[in-house]
C-alpha cells in the first residue's frame, strides 16, 4: 500500500519522536519550521514556510503548542483536516468528532474530515462506563473489526463534559451516520444526562443501525461488606482507591470496644475472623446475587453471567464490584465480535498493551475467601489496602 505523502512542521523533540515513530507509515517529503532547525532527520531538507507551496502536501504540525502555527496556516487560507492537522489527531485511529465539531463550522468540511478517518469503513459508537473504554480497545485490536468499523471518539459517560455533550447534541445529525451502536443499559434517569440514555440516542440514529446491548458487569459476591459510594468528605486518594464504603468497618468505627474506641489493629483482627461471614450466609448471598445479576442480563444481546459463574471461584475476576479484570473484558469483547460476525477471526492483537481497571480495589475478607473457597489469593496481600481504608 502506498504511504501517504506528508510534510512535518517542526524540528524539535516532538517532531523527531513523531517522525521516527511513524516514518514507516508516511512518506515524509521535508520539514518546515519558522526557525533554524533544532534537529535534522535522515537528511531531509528543512524549509521556511515562505519557501514552499503549503498546499502541495498535508502538513502535520508536530510541536507541543500547535495552535500558533495553525493560526498562521489559517491566515494563508489553509483548512484544518483538509490541509493540515496536529500530530496527535493524525495518530488517532478513531474519528475525533468533538475536535471536528469544535474546529470546523462548515458541514461539508466536517463530512470531509470524517471521511479522512473512515477510510471507507462504517462508523461505530460505544456507550457506557469505564468498562466500555477497555472493550473499545479490544475491538479496535481485532483486525476484522478494524477493517470494517471505526469508532467515534466519544469518552465514557463519566468523562464526557457538559459542553461536549451539548455540542454533540447540537449536531446530532452526526448520529444518523452510525452503523453500529454498542451500549450498556443506560436508562433515561441515569445520573449523568437523559440524552446519554439508550432510548434517547437510538431515537437520533437511523432505523437500520445495528444495536447491540451489553451488560454493565457488576459483581459484589467477593465483597458482601460493600456499602454505599465513598463519602465525599474522605481524602481524594482514598476515594480513588476505594470507590465504596466498607459497611463492617464503618460500623466498627462507630461502636465502642471494651477499652474505648476500636483501634485500626483491633478492627483488622475482627474482620480477619474466619467466621465473620458464615458459610450459610455466603451460600444464600451468592444464590440471591446470581439470580439478580442474571435478571439484569435478560434484555442483553451479549451475556456474561455464565462465564462469571463458572470462573469466579477459580480466579479473581473483579478488582471491585464494577471493575473486572482484563480477561473478563476480553471475553465480553470476543462475544461482541461473535455477535457482529461469527465468521470473523476473533484474535486480539497486542492485548498486553491494554491497561487494567485495577486502580480501584475492594478488600476480600478472609471469611469470604474461605467460605467461597477462593484459592487464588495469597495471605496478607491486601493488608496495605485495608489499613488505608480504615484510616
Amino acid at each position: 500500500m502506498d504511504r501517504q505523502p506528508i510534510v512535518i512542521w517542526g524540528t524539535g523533540n516532538v517532531a523527531r519522536n513523531f517522525f521516527y515513530k511513524n516514518c514507516y507509515k508516511y512518506d515524509t517529503k521535508y520539514f518546515i519550521d519558522n526557525y533554524a532547525p533544532k534537529y535534522r532527520m535522515k537528511n531531509l531538507k528543512v524549509y521556511f514556510p515562505q519557501e514552499v507551496n503549503l498546499r502541495k502536501y498535508k502538513i502535520v504540525i508536530a510541536i507541543e503548542d500547535w495552535h500558533n502555527v495553525a493560526e498562521q496556516l489559517v491566515k494563508s487560507g489553509l483548512l484544518l483536516f483538509k490541509n493540515y492537522l496536529p500530530y496527535n489527531l493524525l495518530e488517532k485511529n478513531e474519528v475525533p468528532i468533538l475536535d471536528i465539531l469544535m474546529e470546523l463550522k462548515n458541514q461539508e468540511d466536517r463530512e470531509e474530515a470524517i471521511c479522512e478517518y473512515q477510510h471507507g469503513r462504517k462508523i461505530a459508537l460505544i456507550n457506557g462506563n469505564c468498562q466500555t473504554s477497555r472493550i473499545k480497545c479490544y475491538l479496535k485490536q481485532n483486525q476484522n473489526f478494524n477493517n470494517e468499523y471505526v469508532f467515534l471518539d466519544i469518552p465514557p459517560l463519566y468523562e464526557l463534559k457538559q459542553n461536549e455533550l451539548d455540542l454533540l447534541m447540537q449536531n446530532s445529525y452526526i448520529l444518523k451516520e452510525i452503523n453500529l451502536f454498542i451500549s450498556q443499559n443506560i436508562s433515561l434517569n441515569n445520573t449523568f444526562d437523559y440524552r446519554l440514555s439508550n432510548e434517547y440516542l437510538i431515537g437520533l440514529m437511523s432505523d437500520d443501525v445495528k444495536y447491540i446491548r451489553i451488560p454493565n458487569l457488576f459483581f459484589d459476591i467477593y465483597f458482601p461488606q460493600g456499602g454505599k459510594e465513598q463519602d465525599a468528605s474522605k481524602e481524594e486518594f482514598v476515594r480513588e482507591m476505594f470507590p465504596y464504603n466498607d459497611a463492617v468497618i464503618d460500623e466498627l468505627i462507630k461502636r465502642k470496644g471494651f477499652g474505648g474506641e476500636y483501634s485500626a489493629d483491633e478492627i483488622i483482627q475482627i474482620i480477619n475472623l474466619e467466621g465473620l461471614f458464615s458459610p450459610a450466609f455466603l451460600k444464600g448471598f451468592v444464590k440471591y446475587r446470581m439470580e439478580q445479576l442474571k435478571e439484569r442480563e435478560t434484555y442483553c444481546d451479549v451475556k456474561m453471567m455464565d462465564y462469571i459463574e463458572n470462573n469466579y471461584c477459580r480466579e479473581q475476576l473483579f478488582y471491585s464490584r464494577n471493575h473486572p479484570i482484563n480477561k473478563v473484558i476480553k471475553e465480553e469483547s470476543v462475544r461482541i465480535l461473535q455477535y457482529i460476525n461469527p465468521k470473523w477471526d476473533m484474535s486480539i492483537e497486542h492485548e498486553e498493551t491494554i491497561p487494567a481497571l485495577s486502580v480501584n480495589q475492594e478488600f476480600m475478607y478472609p471469611s469470604v475467601v474461605n467460605g467461597l473457597n477462593l484459592t487464588f489469593l495469597k495471605d496478607g496481600i491486601q493488608t496495605l489496602f485495608l489499613n488505608v481504608n480504615i484510616l
